[in-house]
């Protein structure tokens, strides 16, 4: 049975939601994707006069909503931004109604409908894409161009290196405390999506700097109560903005370009290294944090792709010395 409500209509429900996935612990991210998934649709509702009720919303509104984004520019009514003269991306639009069907699935979780009728309609597909992984090279320059002289280059040097081996997020890794790191073991408590906490391993290069880090670089605590290990110069906790920042001085300095030079793209780079260097894909499923094996097989697909590259340098045929082929100036007959 649906339960009797006063109102059903999308911007009062959506409140009802914040507060359910916050009790729920759901990510920041999530919370925000799915508010504006659902601010962004009510509008289009509105505007196409279609009522906003969720009894009354069906599947052929859904879709409307689709081929509306299908045909949008970016940044078109931003309120901050110039439009663009290019289409949503296809990811976009997959973002959205993924975040429009959750929402009604909270629906039917809370018994405020009885079927969800979301379920009908299926993501526009995205183009598979191979992500442009950063060179040995490539990161050897963004390295160079720290100053590990000084407290807070040293910070940066050690930060790199620690995603560069353990292939967290940098959400992940600004939220590490000094407790979470055990030196013995060689693991760190790592709290990921949806605060689930796992354990990732960092090799002996890397336990050896963070050690330094926290031995001579690490500034006092601007407040007692702080545990974060990586800090600001001031001695306060970092957040993801500061090292996204901190990375992009860098990747200027080293003179990158045509790639995204970001936290993230380190947990590529450690991704697919690991790979190459002989790991298996369920271990790095459990390093990851993915909480499906799909989500790795990105990176198989990934390190596949150098094979051509790989056997361009150790083809068996290019490098067997076999005999010269001399020219016939009369082909013969077999």
């Amino acid at each position: 049975m649906v339960r009797k409500r006063k109102t059903a209509h999308l911007d009062v429900l959506l409140d009802g939601y914040c507060i359910c996935a916050k009790a729920e612990g759901k990510s920041t991210r999530t919370i925000e994707a799915v508010t504006s998934a659902i601010r962004y649709f009510c509008d289009f509702l509105e505007r196409e006069n279609i009522s906003t009720d969720i009894l009354k919303v069906g599947v052929s509104d859904l879709r409307a909503f689709i081929q509306y984004l299908q045909g949008k520019n970016k940044y078109d009514r931003h309120p901050y931004n110039y439009e663009k003269d290019q289409k949503l991306s296809p990811y976009t639009i997959n973002c959205y109604v993924r975040s429009i069907r959750a929402f009604w699935g909270w629906l039917l979780s809370e018994e405020l409908i009885e079927h969800n009728p979301m379920t009908r309609v299926r993501p526009p597909k995205t183009p598979y894409r191979l992500i442009p992984i950063l060179s040995d090279r490539e990161i050897q320059a963004l390295i160079s161009k720290i100053n590990r002289s000084t407290a807070v280059g040293y910070r940066d040097y050690v930060i790199i290196l620690t995603l560069l081996d353990s292939g967290m997020r940098v959400g992940e890794l600004v939220g590490l405390k000094t407790d979470d790191i055990d030196f013995d073991e060689g693991l760190m408590r790592v709290v990921g999506k949806g605060s689930k906490e796992r354990m990732v391993p960092f090799g002996a290069r890397v336990a050896k700097e963070l050690w330094k880090y926290k031995a001579m670089y690490r500034p006092e605590t601007e407040s007692p109560v702080c545990r974060n290990f990586f800090l600001t110069r001031e001695g306060r906790p970092l957040n993801a903005n500061r090292v996204e920042k901190r990375m992009s001085i860098y990747k200027n300095k080293a003179g990158i370009s045509g790639k995204r030079c970001s936290p993230h793209m380190l947990r590529h780079a450690s991704a697919t290294r690991f790979l190459k260097c002989g790991g298996d894909p369920f271990t790095l499923q459990k390093i990851l944090g993915h909480t499906k094996l799909d989500m790795t097989r990105h990176y198989v697909s990934q390190v596949d792709m150098d094979i051509k590259a790989s056997h361009r340098l150790h083809s068996p045929v290019d490098n067997m010395q076999l005999p010269i082929t001399r020219r016939s100036s009369k082909i013969k007959g077999v």
